[in-house]
């Protein structure tokens, strides 16, 4: 079974995240709602419950934060997808870090936090696309509380399954 641990945008940030990914790349957007990967996609040889229980057990000693995302940008020409830019990087990094650790993930690109808004464009069209965001205020801050584990289901599309609280107090 292959999961993999997502904040999931909600609200606001969640509506328009979703509504750009539907008008930009519809194809992307039926995989899955707006979110930031923060683990990526590995498979998993226990039961969800198992996943689930070891990561609320290490997300449980981590204090909830904002997430803003501000602006647009792009991993061209390595690849063409267009993300919406969110902080803290270091933040997420370090959790990252930690929920990989745990899973004993392999990933086969460096981490790099955001939120995709197109990935199967052609390299022209995803920075015709980029350059048209970018002329739009894209800004939005989100209370991360928790974690969300996500599985792959029938079609390849991603679902939440468990949610992963944020218990600690912020210091």
């Amino acid at each position: 079974m292959r999961i993999a641990v997502a904040y999931m945008f909600e609200g606001e940030a969640a509506e328009r995240l979703n509504q750009l990914r539907r008008e930009h790349d519809p194809k992307s957007a039926a995989n899955v709602d707006a979110h930031v990967t923060v683990a990526a996609p590995i498979e998993w040889p226990g039961d969800m419950e198992a996943a689930a229980q070891v990561l609320r057990s290490l997300l449980a000693g981590e204090p909830p934060f904002t997430l803003t995302v501000d602006g647009v940008g792009t991993f061209l020409p390595k690849s063409p997808t267009c993300f919406a830019v969110v902080e803290p990087r270091a933040r997420l990094e370090e959790l990252h870090d930690r929920i990989v650790d745990v899973l004993g993930s392999k990933e086969r690109w460096p981490f790099a936090p955001h939120a995709t808004i197109s990935e199967y464009l052609s390299p022209k069209d995803t920075q015709e696309l980029v350059d048209e965001l970018a002329r739009q205020p894209l800004h939005f801050t989100s209370r991360v509380d928790h974690l969300s584990l996500l599985k792959q289901v029938k079609g390849g599309r991603w679902q939440a399954f468990h949610d992963l609280p944020l218990l600690a107090a912020a210091g």
